[in-house]
Order: C-alpha cells, then sequence, then structure tokens
C-alpha cells in the first residue's frame, strides 16, 4: 500500500502501508528542504526480560546496530560523493504507540537528509 497526502494531516496507517506528506513552506524566500525516512519495527521494543517478548531483545539490538552500520555509508555516499545535503544522518529513535488501551514503545529508525534549493 502506498499513501500520498499533501498537508499536514495525522493518520492511522495499516502494517505494510506507506505514508508520504507534502508540502510548502509558507515563507516564499526558504531555501532550504529536508527529507525524513522513518522505518518501524512491527516488533515492540525490549523494555526488559519480563516485559518484553521473546523477539524484543534481537529486533531492538539489531535495529540499533543498522543504525549504527548505516551512519557513516549513507553521510559517504550522500553528502561527501554526491553532494545531496548539508546535513545527513541515521539515529535510533523510540516512540510509543497505543495498542489496546496500553503504551507499546517501537523502535525506529530514522534517516535526513537536509538540502537546499538548486
Amino acid at each position: 500500500n502506498h499513501i500520498c497526502i499533501t498537508g499536514p494531516d495525522y493518520l492511522r496507517l495499516e502494517c505494510g502501508s506507506n505514508f508520504e506528506l507534502h508540502f510548502s513552506s509558507e515563507n516564499t524566500q526558504e531555501e532550504n528542504g529536508a527529507v525524513l525516512m522513518t522505518f518501524q519495527s512491527h516488533i515492540p521494543s525490549f523494555r526488559g526480560m519480563t516485559l518484553s517478548l521473546n523477539d524484543s531483545l534481537y529486533s531492538t539490538a539489531s535495529i540499533r546496530l543498522i543504525c549504527h552500520m548505516l551512519r557513516e555509508p549513507l553521510f559517504n555516499k550522500l553528502r561527501t560523493k554526491q553532494q545531496l545535503g548539508y546535513i545527513v544522518s541515521s539515529y535510533y529513535d523510540l516512540e510509543s504507540c497505543l495498542l489496546k488501551a496500553r503504551y507499546i514503545p517501537i523502535d525506529l529508525v530514522s534517516i535526513v537528509v537536509m538540502t537546499r534549493k538548486i
């Protein structure tokens, strides 16, 4: 599935869906742009041996390792070689989602590229 919405909005996505949000700055002189890609795990984050699913420790550790492994190649390729952005980063993040009246921690991989208009 692929969903594209123009303008700010809130949306609950089905598992496996994609979402794009496009908008222009109200400042017509703005020369910066940004791309943020976030990948969310379908396995709840590790919260300790008694509070987590069996796969949670492996999933959280794997996602943190992926973030670490992406950092240098992304910067080198997008910032240094292709010069697509003046800020290029990837990082691990933790969000909470409401599921069956409980907040569940979810692991995220985020990639940010900030650029100037050409």
